[in-house]
């Protein structure tokens, strides 16, 4: 059989979109008229197109082109997918639910496909360009020139001073602050002309959107591996143009785990794009031509939007370990493979990440991210009691791998914005000033930006942030994070403090929090492991079954506060309250379709309490029924107070020091139950580790984003400051700026 004969290609003509010349770090834009035989335009193997580029410097990059279609948005009646991880969705209660909107954002094609080609320049002066596109039947190259004239910012970078911390192409600060952005509703990219102009109004630099599964605004595969709708393609371009206009950069994340999932909790394997190219969602990691569509897809992306600085970053996956049969081995490996790749065909070295969920307890799988290859790295936190506590654990974890980590997305409930009892956004604020005083390479990014911050206009909780950190050179201060010592200021009787113990051991495996345990308290104190977040019944998971007993020696009556939240959708729970051999609580929380629907258990949400009398008892907390429920556990009384109840955090640097204190009782556990919130009388805190001398100390309201009191400190050699700290209901942060030394 005689295959046909393909005519060599050629290159028509060129036509700059920008003129002859750009600014540095400015998109220089080419449309290519060009001719040949192909069949697929999205195959590299069929047809590319790329620049050869020869900076001033002498330094070659190779840019590669992609296939464009012009495209204009139409406003109609349209029948659109629900977002499967929406309340909306839950509440529907299926799979993939479908609504119709009158005023849906409906893509109509403005003219002819063509093939463009985008580059940045980031150094001044004028570039040799040669144009070459190179098919099955050949290669044909056309050159040109371009100047670049100086321009400030850049790409986002790994700081090359510090690597905890990023920075821009020209050595500026880039401190992340914002809000994921996944994807818009009916209203498509109009929804963005509302929310992006918001952020950057209030100085926030940072938005995450989803590339995947077919339901998102911008799904580039929506059927079929390695064909990419150029609809959604266009709606990209326009959103990444409005949010460089605004001074927000948009970190892209190009799959969620949910298209390899193929069972309970959100899957779209049935309409995932990879099961036509592999049978099983696990043969995805090692499948040779999967790897190869997707390696397509990356120098797509990279051709269409790595010239613009509003791409903060690539993403591969949300939450991979959500994947079905997720195991380290395999996926590493593909990680490892596709991330050199992707640097190597990236000549703006935007970084590159990847995310987990519940895998190591939110903290991620560090055999993936400890690869060279992965150049920042993410927590996923929710349903933390103490939501500041939680962003203090996953910087712990994930902070000492010496990259920048930040939690990138955060909420009070996985399951709904809980919006109704948080109206002033404490879900955004605890996590933003938490991450920036334990060190964090940026804020915590809230999610519910479509059904609770839009709505309730809570973005200057990003302005007030975004104020307090202008000007701080976060890469050039060395910061070391420390727990700053926290004393009362006067010696009188202090009113007794509740015992808590964390509650924040996740997991399914086991581990010493899914086994009975044991906590004591008496006059010396409180001894308490790590508790498991949630109770395990003796149903569905008999083998981590985990109790947890209260033994109390104390001279005083104090009484249990059990905190239940969630409980399962898989067969209900129940809890079980025992006091010296006595039942004194037996509560049943019963799933009332059995297992049918899986959405989660809401309506048993409360405190119950159980007084405990002076003298030593022992009280065990269990659930007999068939599945979990989330437990928080509260001693009401029992501890003296040998220090104020403030959790305080603090970075100190070589020129700056950073400070957050915090109520231990202004908790999200604590708004959600109304509880009455005790003020913490006036108190005293100690840094360590300054440089001798004078320090100009800024306490500033964390609300509204502004200096409430300037004092000075010194600072002498032992590197102490004992700052005194007024009366707080709720938290106050402090700025340090050391002063310059003047010789006489």
């Amino acid at each position: 059989m005689l295959l046909p004969v393909m005519r060599p290609p050629a290159i028509v003509a060129i036509h700059s979109l920008a003129g002859p010349s750009v600014d540095r770090y400015r998109v220089a834009e080419y449309s290519v008229d060009l001719r040949g035989d192909y069949r697929d335009p999205f195959d590299p193997e069929d047809i590319a197109l790329d620049l050869h580029v020869v900076a001033p410097s002498g330094r070659r990059l190779n840019v590669p082109g992609f296939l464009y279609q012009p495209y204009r948005r139409t406003i109609g009646r349209a029948t659109l997918p629900i977002p499967v991880s929406s309340t909306e969705a839950v509440a529907a209660g299926k799979a993939s639910p479908t609504k119709t909107s009158e005023d849906a954002e409906i893509m109509a094609p403005a003219g002819r496909p063509e093939w463009r080609i985008r580059f940045a320049p980031t150094e001044a002066g004028r570039y040799r360009l040669d144009f070459v596109v190179h098919t099955r039947g050949g290669s044909s190259h056309r050159l040109s020139t371009l100047v670049a004239k100086q321009g400030k910012g850049g790409f986002v970078r790994v700081s090359p001073r510090d690597g905890r911390y990023f920075t821009l192409s020209d050595g500026s600060p880039y401190w992340p602050l914002g809000e994921n952005l996944g994807w818009a509703g009916p209203h498509g990219t109009r929804d963005y002309e509302d929310w992006l102009p918001k952020l950057g109004a209030q100085g926030a630099n940072w938005g995450r959107v989803w590339l995947s599964p077919h339901w998102t605004t911008y799904a580039l595969e929506p059927k079929t591996m390695g064909q990419f709708d150029l609809g959604n393609a266009w709606r990209l371009d326009r959103v990444l143009s409005l949010a460089q206009a605004n001074g927000v950069r948009l970190a892209l994340c190009i799959d969620s785990y949910n298209v390899l999932r193929d069972r309970v909790s959100w899957p779209e394997w049935e309409r995932s794009p990879q099961r036509l190219v592999v049978k099983k969602p696990v043969d995805f990691w090692t499948d040779p031509k999967a790897a190869q569509l997707y390696r397509n897809k990356l120098r797509y992306l990279v051709a269409r939007y790595g010239a613009s600085t509003a791409t903060m970053g690539w993403e591969f996956w949300n939450e991979v370990d959500g994947v079905a049969n997720y195991v380290t081995g395999p996926v590493r490996q593909w990680h490892s493979a596709m991330a050199t790749y992707l640097h190597s065909i990236d000549p703006y070295g935007h970084p590159v990440t990847t995310s987990f969920g519940g895998n190591g307890e939110g903290a991620g799988d560090a055999g993936v991210f400890s690869l060279p290859s992965l150049d920042y790295t993410q927590s996923h936190r929710y349903d933390d009691p103490d939501m500041a506590l939680g962003v203090f654990g996953a910087q712990a974890r994930l902070g000492r791998m010496g990259k920048p980590h930040f939690v990138g997305e955060v909420g009070a409930d996985a399951s709904g914005d809980r919006g109704a009892e948080d109206p002033n956004g404490f879900q955004i604020h605890d996590p933003i000033w938490a991450s920036l005083a334990s060190g964090a390479g940026g804020a915590a990014m809230p999610w519910w930006w479509d059904s609770y911050i839009a709505p309730r206009n809570l973005y200057g909780l990003f302005g007030a942030a975004a104020r307090f950190v202008k000007g701080i050179q976060f890469d050039r201060e060395g910061f070391l994070a420390q727990t700053p010592k926290l004393s009362f200021l006067s010696h009188r009787p202090h009113p007794r403090r509740d015992a808590v113990p964390a509650t924040d051991g996740v997991g399914w495996d086991p581990a010493p929090y899914n086994a009975p345990q044991t906590v004591r308290i008496s006059s010396r104190g409180m001894v308490a492991p790590r508790l498991a977040r949630v109770q395990q019944g003796v149903g569905n998971h008999p083998a981590l079954h985990n109790p947890v007993t209260f033994e109390t020696d104390l001279a005083y009556p104090t009484r249990l506060v059990v905190g239940v939240g969630d409980v399962s959708g898989y067969g209900g729970a129940a809890l079980r309250i025992v006091r010296d051999g006595v039942t004194v609580v037996e509560k049943p929380f019963p799933d009332p379709d059995g297992d049918r629907d899986t959405t989660t258990l809401k309506k048993y949400a409360g405190d119950i309490s159980v007084e405990v009398p002076a003298g030593k008892h022992r009280v065990t907390v269990e659930n007999p029924g068939q599945d979990w429920f989330v437990a928080t556990y509260r001693v009401v009384g029992a501890l003296e107070s040998t220090s104020p109840p403030l959790i305080g955090r603090a970075i100190v640097g070589r020129k700056t020091a950073i400070v957050w204190v915090r109520n231990e009782e202004s908790t999200w556990q604590d708004l959600a139950a109304k509880r009455a919130i005790r003020h913490v009388p006036p108190s005293l805190i100690t840094l360590f580790s300054l440089a001798p001398g004078r320090w100009r100390v800024e306490q500033w309201d964390t609300w509204a984003g502004r200096v409430v009191s300037t004092t000075v400190a010194l600072v002498g050699r032992d590197g102490r400051a004992n700052l005194p700290l007024p009366q707080i209901e709720g938290d106050l942060a402090l700025k340090l700026r050391r002063l310059p030394t003047y010789k006489r």
